[in-house]
């Protein structure tokens, strides 16, 4: 099914791809044998990714915070 992240490439080139009928892919092509691929990547990917990268960052950053105040608890 079509959706906006997919991406196209004919015989190593680039192309746009179309929405067809009722939500199919197609792409243009000449007549003759050639090498057509498909990648997909989800639209939402980048940002959850990012969003988790960041949680576990300031996840790790509070846990350091926090074992080092409670070191310095434990010394006074």
């Amino acid at each position: 099914p079509y959706d906006k992240g997919w991406t196209a490439k004919l015989d190593g080139k680039p192309v746009k791809l179309d929405r067809a009928q009722q939500g199919f892919m197609k792409l243009d092509a000449p007549t003759g044998q050639h090498k057509v691929e498909l990648q997909f990547f989800p639209q939402g990917l980048k940002a959850g990714l990012t969003c988790f990268f960041v949680g576990i960052f300031l996840f790790i950053g509070y846990d350091f915070v926090k074992r080092k105040s409670s070191m310095r608890d434990q010394k006074h």
